[in-house]
């Protein structure tokens, strides 16, 4: 905890993080995922975007004693998922993982497969069109309006008067994930990975924006989920391309995790069930990398050379 003077008063600044269930991840984020920021994982398909996303949530549930924040977590799905047996699955490894009950565990999973639905629970309209041969987007907040009778009184801005503001007042999640932000815009409005870069930019960057907005009004973690390609914009010299929607994510998002396959050299000493981790900020294009494992009937957990790793964290 930090103390700060400020026109003559004492100001206390405390972070709160919500912890990964994994040390070495959070020691890469310099103590978990923070309140009041939004964060994000990318990687291609079937590495483990949705494996970490999981882990979160049940991590939400945990007490803080544990680095949990011993309250619920939403997951708002766009891509079908989670269905009931892969969630009976997954928190079962976890009920084993570190010793928990059905009651221990709340954890919400809201299908929003279309972006109409998926803009809609957040405050926002998009509007998706074609023009002559060209596709034109753009987004509308939908303020609601505060009325006494017929008069209008006041109105509560697109946040405020969203779904999911009336979600966390009612049932207090602290958590909230979109798995993954990328399949709605790609299936609905943007076909092509390379098509639309200005269309894309128009409609992901107010969405981006309204889900910071949301961590840091409500002081919780907001986590999103992006698909990788490998020619967008301009290629990381990893040789991976961006996520889905470019340099845009980078600009907003504090954190952003890359999780990618081991190296060669890194498949001897970890095995070849280990990944990369590799955390990246803006401005200064800070980048640190970990290696850890993804155990597939844990989840993440620490990993030491020849095998040996901590699952209990």
């Amino acid at each position: 905890m930090l103390s700060k003077r400020l026109d003559g008063e004492i100001t206390k600044m405390q972070t709160e993080f919500l912890s990964s269930g994994a040390s070495s991840i959070d020691h890469l984020l310099e103590g978990g995922f923070e309140r009041g920021t939004l964060s994000s994982i990318h990687s291609d398909a079937d590495i483990g975007k949705s494996w970490l996303a999981f882990q979160l949530a049940i991590m939400c549930n945990r007490p803080e004693s544990d680095g949990g924040f011993d309250a619920p977590a939403l997951i708002v799905c766009t891509e079908g998922f989670y269905s009931e047996k892969v969630l009976n699955k997954f928190t079962g490894f976890f009920k084993k993982r570190w010793n928990l009950t059905d009651e221990d565990i709340h954890v919400d999973v809201l299908q929003l497969r279309n972006i109409e639905g998926l803009y809609n629970f957040f405050g926002l309209r998009p509007i998706i069109k074609i023009v002559g041969d060209k596709m034109q987007a753009s987004v509308e907040a939908i303020n609601t309006p505060i009325k006494d009778g017929k008069k209008i009184i006041g109105v509560l801005d697109h946040l405020e008067g969203s779904k999911v503001w009336e979600a966390i007042d009612e049932i207090g999640y602290q958590f909230i994930v979109v798995d993954s932000i990328s399949m709605p815009l790609k299936s609905r409005a943007f076909p092509s990975s390379l098509s639309w870069l200005s269309g894309r930019a128009a409609i992901l960057t107010p969405f981006i924006n309204t889900l910071n907005d949301l961590s840091i009004r409500k002081n919780i973690v907001v986590f999103t989920v992006h698909h990788l390609v490998k020619s967008d914009v301009r290629k990381q010299k990893s040789g991976w391309g961006h996520a889905w929607g470019g340099e845009i994510v980078k600009y907003v998002t504090k954190r952003m995790l890359l999780l990618m396959k081991p190296t060669k050299a890194e498949v001897e000493p970890f095995g070849k069930r280990s990944k990369r981790l590799h955390l990246y900020r803006l401005p200064g294009s800070e980048q640190k990398t970990i290696v850890v494992e993804l155990a597939k009937d844990t989840g993440f957990v620490d990993i030491m050379p020849h095998g040996g790793r901590k699952t209990k964290g």
